[in-house]
């Protein structure tokens, strides 16, 4: 995924990118949160944005 590529979502969520690609995203609208802990520096904002899509892919 390219940076700045668009990710699912919804409206009201909101989310937190911490160093080495951890993070987390909550979305009261349908009631899920994603929480994304792994160690990877160098390109922590390409999993953030991927690891979101994904959830919202298997979840429809």
């Amino acid at each position: 995924m390219a940076h700045g590529a668009p990710t699912l979502g919804s409206p009201g969520e909101f989310n937190w990118l911490g160093r080495a690609a951890t993070g987390f995203f909550v979305s009261p609208a349908d009631d899920l949160v994603g929480l994304l802990l792994i160690q990877q520096f160098g390109r922590p904002r390409y999993y953030q944005p991927l690891f979101r899509n994904l959830v919202y892919q298997a979840r429809h």
